[in-house]
């Protein structure tokens, strides 16, 4: 329902007499990496050695790992409004959202971290933003991503 109202509220952002499929001119104003939660690990050993059924020697080690889960929130100016966009590969898609991802990316980033359009850009970087789906493409050079509204002004 929010991307509904998200992509309800992109809709006018649309220059006059574009649709929904055409490209339009925008330019990173700004990025942040946001927590969005945390992912733990962690390994053991024991060791155990019995010399007879009363004498039971073991010692026990562990290490735990926690590190915060980020997202990057990227900044768009199209026209006379702001996006605040977030990569995405995940979710739901359609077919060709998901033939999308997988022949501008490649089957890899559905396993790793995929270089994404804005990745290493700096503000002022012009790209390129046309609305998919329930997401939006954007382009930078011949680097094509989908993007997920995070919110529109």
């Amino acid at each position: 329902m929010k991307t509904a109202i998200l992509l309800i509220a992109f809709l006018p952002m649309l220059a006059d007499g574009a649709s929904a499929g055409d490209w339009q001119a925008a330019t990173l104003v700004s990025f942040k990496t946001v927590a969005i939660g945390s992912s733990c690990s962690s390994t053991g050993n024991v060791q155990a050695a019995a010399y007879n059924p009363d004498n039971i020697d073991a010692t026990t080690d562990a290490d735990s790992v926690c590190r915060d889960t980020v997202a990057t929130i990227y900044t768009l100016r199209v026209g006379q409004n702001t996006l605040e966009v977030e990569p995405t590969i995940s979710g739901n898609k359609t077919a060709a959202e998901s033939a999308l991802v997988i022949g501008t990316i490649g089957y890899g980033a559905l396993f790793l971290r995929h270089k994404i359009s804005l990745n290493n850009k700096l503000p002022g970087t012009h790209a390129s933003i046309r609305q998919h789906g329930s997401n939006v493409e954007i382009s930078v050079g011949k680097r094509h991503s989908l993007y997920r509204i995070v919110t529109a002004k």
